[in-house]
């Protein structure tokens, strides 16, 4: 049975995921998992407190890093992206259960592309579930 959330994030034509304007929108199959997958990623991670009910911590240490000014090059980024990928992943399928849907079921993220501009890095990011895929572009402000 598939579920919904509330929409977060809008993913535009061309990929880019911005705030949700606040309408209360809906998200199902593969835009929930994207949008899951960004919070996770972005939520700074707290092993001593793991979410109430759940097995894991939730989150990933990819934005703390990013903070502490220790990314200086594109590897730097892909280096902490490799390490917040794997406790990503860890977090979303700690919410899976058997009776989600394959199009809800988090299977795998791949950093595409970095595209560094001034005040801005955007991540492109490949999001797969267990029936499909989407390529979503993440911003982040360095300044």
């Amino acid at each position: 049975m598939s579920t919904y959330d509330l929409e977060v994030w809008t993913i535009t034509p061309d990929g880019e995921m911005i705030a949700s304007a606040g309408t209360g929108g809906r998200v199902t199959g593969i835009k929930k998992v994207a949008q899951r997958y960004m919070i996770a990623l972005l939520q700074d991670l707290n092993p001593a407190k793991p979410k109430l009910g759940r097995r894991q911590p939730y989150g990933s240490g990819f934005l703390h890093t990013m903070k502490s000014g220790e990314m200086r090059t594109e590897m730097d980024v892909m280096s902490a992206f490799s390490l917040a990928k794997v406790q990503a992943r860890m977090a979303i399928q700690d919410e899976e259960t058997d009776e989600d849907p394959p199009e809800e079921r988090f299977k795998a993220s791949h950093l595409l592309k970095i595209e560094v501009t001034p005040g801005v890095m955007k991540l492109h990011i490949r999001i797969e579930t267990r029936t499909d895929g989407i390529d979503v572009i993440y911003p982040i402000r360095t300044e």
